[in-house]
Formats: C-alpha cells, structure tokens, sequence
C-alpha cells in the first residue's frame, strides 16, 4: 500500500471479510488507535499489519480495495 494511501474502516472490513469491531479490537492490541467509526482511516502501517493477519480470508472474487481508490484523470468531453 503506497503511503500516501489511506482506506477507510468499512473498506478494509470488507476487503478482508472481517468485522469493523474485529479491525479495531485487533489493532489497539497491536498498539494502533483506531476510532470505532466506519469512516475512520486506516493509515498504512495499520493495513500492512491487517493484511498479514486477515490477507488470507480474500478470495479471487474479491475486489482490491486499492483499485477502487485510484483517481483516474478527468474525462474530457
């Protein structure tokens, strides 16, 4: 995850396929403090941590949360 990248809390939820208290339950006890809010950001030492924890409950269906955040240019009509 570059790290000017930040996802929200929902987003890493479900890209991980885990619940928000989950998230949030197992990140203050890896020393992160997180707010109990879906619209909280995850910074990106926070998501590698979550990544090597729940990474394996993705499946091939599953959408990269970090496509869905890439700006793409305007388009010009």
């Amino acid at each position: 995850m570059p790290s000017e990248r930040r996802v929200r809390l929902h987003q890493v939820a479900r890209e991980f396929k885990v619940g928000q208290t989950t998230i949030i339950e197992f990140l203050e006890k890896k020393g992160f403090k997180v707010e109990n809010s879906p619209s909280s950001f995850i910074g990106p030492d926070a998501y590698s941590v979550l990544e090597k924890e729940f990474g394996g409950n993705r499946t091939g269906e599953t959408v990269n949360i970090l496509s869905l955040i890439h700006i793409s240019e305007p388009t010009r009509l």
